[in-house]
């Protein structure tokens, strides 16, 4: 019985195509390039040192907060360009520096006051 067994075990393993097919792995094509891929050398941004996006220092004049930069298209005469966030940034932290200036001198005046009006009600020895 359990020679019989074996027999039909083998035989349908062995007339199976699947299992004909495993025996001879064939690899897709895009297994291969990710082989490939994995087999090139990779430059990273990190390791450019020179910036991607700035254009050469000869080429850039300032007047001021301004930058005139070289035309990029055929009908531009110039480009200027503005820093808005500096200037932007920079106008908060004026405005926050004067607050903060007058209210030290309204305290200073305050105290001032305060202590001329104690020494004026002070009773003298």
């Amino acid at each position: 019985m359990k020679v019989c067994g074996a027999v039909i075990l083998v035989s349908a393993c062995a007339s199976d195509p699947a299992v004909a097919q495993q025996a001879e792995p064939q690899p897709s094509p895009s297994l291969d390039r990710i082989r490939a891929s994995l087999q090139r050398q990779h430059v990273f941004l990190t390791d450019v040192t020179v910036p991607l996006l700035v254009a050469p220092a000869a080429d850039r004049r300032r007047f001021g907060v301004l930058t005139f930069l070289p035309p990029d298209t055929p009908g531009e005469l110039v480009r200027i360009r503005v820093p808005i966030g500096a200037l932007v940034s920079q106008a908060a932290h004026s405005i926050s520096a004067a607050r903060r200036a007058h209210a030290k001198q309204g305290a200073r005046q305050e105290v001032a006051r305060a202590l001329a009006d104690f020494q004026k009600t002070r009773v003298p020895r």
